[in-house]
Parts: C-alpha cells; structure tokens; sequence
C-alpha cells in the first residue's frame, strides 16, 4: 500500500526540500551525512533507486500518477515502505517547486559519504577528470558521454558543480548514479583543514597508479579519441576542462562587479625603436582632515603621466610610478606638477634601468652559452 499525501498545506515542513531548500541547504557540507538531493523524473529516480539511494519523500503530479506507466513502476517500488507520497495537480506543484516537473515527479533521497578519488581509482582502467566545470547542466551532459565511452569512473575538482544537482541528474538521464564519482579532494575530516590538492598533487598520484594523462582539447594538432596510442594505454585519465560559453560568463560577471578591473599589454621596451623611461617616485606629504591621504592621492593619478598610485608604509607616504619619452621629461613631471602641490612634503626619483621581471613575467632572457665543451 502507497503512503499517499494529499498536498493541502504549502507551509507544511515535509514540503522544505521540495518548495524552500537552496541547493546549498541540501548539501549540508557542515552535516554532510544529513545531506539530501532531488531526483527528476521517473527514470532518473529509478535509476537512483537501482543504485541503492535511500529515499525520504515523493512529489509527484495527480494525473502522472494515475494515468503515466513509467510512473507507476516506480511508485510501484515504495509500496509497504511507508514513505510520504504528496501529490497534487500540475499547477499546484508548479506553484509549489517554482519550475514546472518534468515528466511530474520529484524524488528526495540522502546523499552518501563521497570516497576518496584514490581509493576510487583502485582497480578502473579508463576515467575521466572534470576540472571546474561549473554549469550543471555540462556536467550532466559529460556523464552522458563518459557512460557511452565506457568510463570507469568520473573525478570533479572541487569548482565542478555537484551531479546530484537536480538538473545535473536529470541532464544525465540518470547515469551520474550508474558510474562511480567523487571529488578530488584532501582527506583531511574537518574542511578548514583541507588544501586544494589539483593539479599537482592529484596527478602526481594518478601517475603513481599507472595512469596517462590526456586532456580533450579542440586544436589543429590534437588526435582523435580513438587514437591507437591511446587505445593501446593500459590506465588512462581523460582531462575536460571548462566550456568557454561559462569562462565567458564568469568573467563578465567580475568584470561588471570590478572585480577584475582592466587588461594590460606587458611590452618590453627595450626591444621597440619607442623611448620610453620609467620612474619610480617615493612622495612623503601632509594627509588631509577627514580625508587621509585619499585627496591628495586622487590628484596625483589623475595626471594622464602618472600609472599608479600606491599608499606605502615606511618613510615616504606614496609611491608614484610614471611613464616618460626621457628622462628629462620624467623629471620636469616631478618639479612642474608634483613638488608644487600643497600637501607634497618631499620626494625621491628612482629610475627603472633594467627590468628583469615584470607582472610574474621574466623580460631578461637567459643568454645560452654556445661554446664547445671540450675535455682535456
């Protein structure tokens, strides 16, 4: 007999998981052995229900239930169980969840422990690698692909969305409970305590177990996924990475939240027919009531010479780095504009003369030394 709920109440707590938890809320990462997940659609639920999933409740739309046969074989399933059934009619549910169901049915299981990616790995031969793919519904699809390419097991990095989201699930009709999956993660048990351990790390283990690292990429030089060099490899790991739709995204995200904040060229100047000196100006001044050294600083970058303006500790208050055609030039910046201002105190030039390493990037290339060695 089916323990089934007529849905009467949208208030009633039973109904939190489907109407009122965030994806984050069902996650439970501080609790995560109280975390949930919701399964879409009847074949998606069955397949979570093959895979040994525990279920605590079922959403499902009136009519679904009385005249869909794939439904009823797997609401077949919760007979004698006693777990809750709420049912209702479509526009009901859709009021409810605020999305429409599709096929009408909604499943909410517990989620299990996620094992360790090297224990994982013991005894597969072919797995793919997410790495911070982080639109559900990619990730839902890649589990498509990975069950028909015959993946043994998939691995996420810790910035892929989770596939039991409930799009992810559902996008992969199912198979992201038919291949086995976890994290790529530290094993350490608080997670305050955990360091993010890809790449480095985690490849360094998978090469350990025998594994050959190949990354899908479309490019001119790139081989085939058939490719008899790969075929032939006993232990291989296939690398995807984020679709450039989603990079895109994110970046105008940070882009109109001032996160990032501007592109720059880095040039060697050195290498071009420009003139082109760089100074580096310490500035000690008087800060302004109210204002510190906010006024006074404004003023100074917004001369089109100046390129950055930094607030520095030590003897001097400001550091100023400008961009001049000599050194004369730089200089009459310094006497002209600079030193008259009210608040400037004092200054120091420095004058870059060679630039060895610039933004992460080394400009002075390492002269190779093409003499012949020869023993005596």
């Amino acid at each position: 007999m089916l323990n089934i709920i007529e849905i009467n109440n949208f208030n009633a707590p039973e109904l939190d998981v489907y109407a009122r938890y965030t994806e984050a809320q069902l996650l439970n990462k501080d609790r995560p052995e109280d975390g949930l997940f919701i399964a879409e659609s009847p074949k998606v639920i069955g397949r979570a229900l093959d895979a040994g999933y525990i279920p605590i409740s079922v959403l499902v739309e009136k009519k679904q239930m009385e005249e869909n046969e794939e439904t009823q074989e797997v609401l077949a399933r919760f007979e004698n169980t006693g777990t809750s059934i709420f049912t209702a009619e479509f526009a009901v549910l859709t009021q409810l969840t605020g999305f429409e169901l599709t096929r009408g049915m909604l499943c909410a299981l517990k989620r299990r422990p996620l094992e360790d990616f090297r224990k994982l790995c013991e005894g597969k031969n072919r797995i793919a690698i997410l790495e911070d793919v982080m639109n559900p519904t990619n990730v839902g699809a890649i589990f498509r692909s990975a069950a028909a390419m015959h993946m043994d097991a998939v691995l996420l990095t810790s910035g892929c969305s989770n596939p039991l989201y409930r799009r992810a699930s559902r996008v992969s009709m199912g198979t992201v409970f038919q291949i086995p999956w976890t994290f790529i993660q530290d094993d350490k048990e608080r997670r305050c305590d955990r360091k993010e351990i890809w790449p480095v790390q985690a490849i360094e283990s998978l090469k350990a177990f025998g594994y050959k690292t190949a990354a899908l990429a479309l490019t001119d030089d790139s081989v085939s996924i058939d490719d008899p060099q790969l075929m032939s490899e006993e232990k291989l790991a296939v690398i995807l990475g984020t679709d450039e739709v989603t990079i895109a995204n994110e970046v105008a995200k940070m882009e109109q939240e001032k996160i990032i904040c501007g592109y720059h060229t880095l040039i060697d100047w050195d290498k071009t027919s420009a003139d082109k000196v760089t100074a580096l100006i310490e500035v000690r001044v008087t800060p302004q009531r109210g204002q510190g050294f906010d006024k006074i600083a404004e003023r100074i970058y917004n001369y089109p010479e100046v390129n950055a303006v930094y607030l520095i500790s030590g003897s001097y208050d400001l550091l100023v780095t400008i961009e001049g055609r000599t050194l004369r030039e730089a200089a009459q910046f310094v006497s002209d504009k600079l030193s008259p201002l009210d608040s400037v105190l004092s200054t120091k030039t420095n004058f870059i003369l060679k630039k060895y390493k610039d933004h992460g990037t080394i400009m002075a290339e390492k002269e190779k030394d093409e003499r012949m060695l020869v023993t005596p």
